[in-house]
């Protein structure tokens, strides 16, 4: 499986990433591997979703990141505290939503 993953740092701004090792990329966040989220440690996982391809997962995780500007108009939607609704169609095949 591959996953994207939405991680809220300490500062209460989200991160959001991809992976096929989910516990493996929590870790390194939180150890301060990873330079996006190490001066704001811990971290904690919100939301993760699996995909069967890691092309689906990639797709999915620019779809998100994509959002930004259109949601909120600015320029990175997973640096602020903002959670905006993201439209998932609940019937597609493609991947399971977790929410934490």
């Amino acid at each position: 499986m591959y996953y994207i993953y939405i991680l809220r740092m300490e500062n209460n701004k989200l991160y959001a990433g991809h992976t096929y090792d989910l516990q493996k990329s929590l870790a390194e966040h939180n150890r301060g591997g990873v330079s996006a989220t190490q001066n704001n440690r811990p971290v904690r996982l919100v939301l993760y979703a699996a995909f069967e391809t890691d092309e689906n997962a990639r797709q999915f995780e620019k779809y998100l990141k994509a959002l930004r500007v259109k949601l909120l108009g600015i320029s990175d939607l997973f640096k602020t505290s903002a959670t905006p609704a993201i439209p998932v169609d609940p019937l597609s095949k493609k991947f399971q939503l977790f929410i934490m």
